[in-house]
């Protein structure tokens, strides 16, 4: 681990090592023993062929007891409870349209929004894109969940108080204390090094908590025991009460975790990586250049693109690609577990071991990407200038626990970066310069805020 710490976020430390010990490898993570499989064959042939054994997910116990003490949520819960919620959860999503026209509609008058905050700014030269971009997913993820958008724009108070939450939460996750207190003994809560950082995690989680409950709250009243549910909360509730007397997963607790492992994961992941996006290409101007170049002459007009534009839109795919690739945006993964044991290229692995499906380095392989730290959208083109697929490309994981809102996180990625340089010439600010390509840990690796100019093409 101390690799790790010393190069945060990590890449530099596993590419070593893969290069060193080849594509499967242990290491420390804290007082945990981490199997990292690092070799895209060796991933399918574990946790795709073999996805049941490996979808189990290496929890400690302190994180159960700062959730509720008990199997609570998506992220970091397992086994038939998993099952259950994550079934649901993709059901639920499925009715709601996620990849289809109906959220596709959603996603696009939330982008109106946007540019109507963003034109109504003091100053166009001078704007925080980043929190204007954040918002935007937020209300489109709220929208999803509980049947509403944040009204009002970035300043407004509930979603700046989420932010706030959110922030402070996964801030204190990705901290190095955090995490060799939550991979260690329950009786380092009692450490003084320790105990200030369990209370803030306890504290922040209570707070986070309490806004979702009121949430919940102010959605219980609009739930309608004969009509259609319009939201994921409305849909929980009635599948909660017709569970009441079933031995299920389904409770006020596992809905409250529910919606906070949807909202950090669906909000951040998109967030950061259009952010990444913007400030790669401002690094890299003629890239903007020709994505302008590809608009005019394939929409030619003022209108907003749709995902029905996207087959058109080659080097556009090309450059959101290359955004997920160079964005890299979960160093370590989420640690899974095996349930039985097993044998992994002649490696016997027992039962309950954490593995990891170590993507980032598939993502940075100079074998999969030559010049890997280049961003270089041309890469993703044959010789016949058609776009490739590119196997070893799964920045949303891959097996039995890939990203369930991965259709939504693309769809969202297209549109909103498409029309955001559809509508605007991006520039640097002159009052802050080039943004930092520097990657700060959080959930995920997020960039520096920065600030740009922004002029209408239209």
């Amino acid at each position: 681990m101390l690799d790790i710490v010393k190069n945060p976020p990590g890449y530099d430390a596993f590419i070593k090592w893969k290069k060193k010990y080849g594509g499967i490898y242990t290491y420390w993570f804290g007082s945990q023993h981490v199997i990292a499989i690092c070799d895209y064959n060796l991933m399918v042939s574990t946790f795709v062929k073999d996805g049941d054994n490996f979808s189990g997910r290496n929890t400690f116990p302190l994180m159960n007891e700062i959730r509720g003490g008990e199997n609570y949520g998506l992220l970091v819960s397992d086994g038939w409870e998993w099952r259950e919620q994550r079934r649901f959860t993709i059901h639920v999503f499925r009715n709601f349209g996620m990849g289809k026209n109906l959220m596709e509609e959603r996603i696009l008058n939330e982008i109106v929004f946007l540019f109507s905050e963003i034109e109504t700014s003091k100053n166009m030269s001078n704007i925080f894109l980043m929190r204007n971009i954040d918002f935007c997913v937020a209300s489109i993820i709220n929208n999803l969940l509980f049947g509403y958008r944040f009204n009002g724009g970035s300043e407004n108070e509930e979603y700046m108080r989420l932010k706030s939450l959110m922030d402070k939460h996964t801030k204190l996750m990705s901290s190095a204390i955090v995490a060799t207190l939550l991979s260690g003994p329950r009786f380092l809560k009692y450490l003084p090094i320790f105990r200030n950082a369990y209370n803030k995690i306890i504290q922040n989680n209570n707070e986070m908590f309490s806004f979702i409950e009121k949430q919940i709250e102010n959605n219980k009243n609009n739930v309608d025991s004969y009509g259609e549910p319009t939201n994921y909360v409305e849909s929980y509730l009635k599948e909660l009460k017709k569970k009441e007397n079933e031995n299920s997963s389904f409770s006020m607790n596992q809905l409250k975790n529910v919606i906070m492992d949807l909202r950090t994961a669906g909000t951040d992941t998109t967030s950061n990586t259009i952010s990444w996006g913007i400030a790669y290409i401002l690094h890299n101007p003629d890239v903007q250049k020709k994505v302008h170049e590809e608009f005019d002459s394939v929409i030619n007009s003022d209108r907003l693109i749709t995902i029905k534009d996207r087959d058109k839109l080659k080097y556009t795919c090309a450059v959101v690609n290359e955004t997920q690739r160079m964005a890299n945006l979960i160093p370590q993964n989420v640690l899974h577990r095996t349930y039985n044991d097993t044998c992994v290229n002649g490696i016997f692995i027992t039962g309950g071991s954490c593995v990891i499906p170590q993507i980032s380095t598939l993502l940075y392989d100079e074998n999969i990407f030559p010049n890997p730290y280049k961003f270089d959208p041309d890469r993703w083109f044959d010789g016949n200038g058609n776009l490739k697929k590119i196997e070893q490309f799964i920045p949303f994981s891959l097996g039995k626990r890939q990203c369930l809102g991965e259709s939504l996180a693309k769809m969202e990625l297209f549109l909103i970066m498409g029309n955001i340089l559809n509508r605007y010439i991006i520039d640097v600010s002159k009052s802050e310069g080039l943004p930092s390509l520097h990657k700060q840990m959080s959930f995920t690796v997020c960039p520096k805020p920065y600030n740009v100019s922004l002029k209408l093409r239209l």
